[in-house]
């Protein structure tokens, strides 16, 4: 796993030229989505600054597929930040779509193409698409977001499923928690005002 931090976002989306890519992108660093959910994408599952999450785009065996999230927690309501919210609707509100056709055409393959060729031109270290959601898991982490609402976001089955993958995020949480309770240890009764605890 790598993470970028958001300067190192901003930085590579200074790159991107085309809207299409530009949108996608943020969408996957500002939501965590996965890149098959952010490919299923159609007009019908956004509804102001939310993202009904209900498909994932695949190609299996040459055919291109739109199929249910792989597990029951995939199936998710994920909120944009407004400025993101109108960006979308913006770009949406550009183009002659019905409701229920894709946002966006390109493949996975294309999106990582594009996002290994601006990458570079940023002279930023490669890191794979997947990563844009840890980067996203981390800004949230980093912005003390608890880890029960970070899994619900980006469609764990459980917290201990998120834990388990990011809790080397959390430099320095059980010394903080040690030097917490220390405290509470080195005062004089910090508890005997509480009756909760008497």
């Amino acid at each position: 796993m790598h993470i970028w931090t958001h300067d190192q976002y901003k930085q590579f989306r200074e790159q991107v030229v085309s809207l299409h890519y530009k949108v996608a992108f943020d969408i996957l660093f500002y939501c965590g989505l996965r890149e098959g959910e952010l490919l299923a994408l159609m007009p019908s599952a956004i509804n102001g600054n939310i993202i009904s999450v209900r498909a994932n785009f695949q190609i299996v065996d040459g055919r291109e597929l739109i199929q249910t999230p792989k597990t029951e927690k995939g199936i998710r309501d994920v909120t944009m930040p407004d400025s993101l919210a109108l960006e979308v609707g913006t770009y949406i509100g550009s183009m002659i779509i019905g409701p229920d056709e894709r946002i966006f055409h390109f493949t996975k393959s294309g999106l990582t193409s594009e996002f290994r060729k601006r990458t570079e031109k940023a002279g930023l270290p490669q890191i794979r698409i997947h990563d844009l959601r840890h980067s996203h898991v981390a800004m949230l982490i980093h912005m003390g977001i608890p880890i029960e609402e970070i899994s619900k976001r980006i469609g764990h089955d459980n917290t201990h499923t998120t834990w388990s993958t990011y809790a080397h995020l959390y430099p320095g949480k059980d010394q903080l928690l040690a030097k917490k309770i220390d405290n509470v240890r080195l005062s004089d009764d910090p508890l005997s005002d509480n009756p909760d605890l008497q």
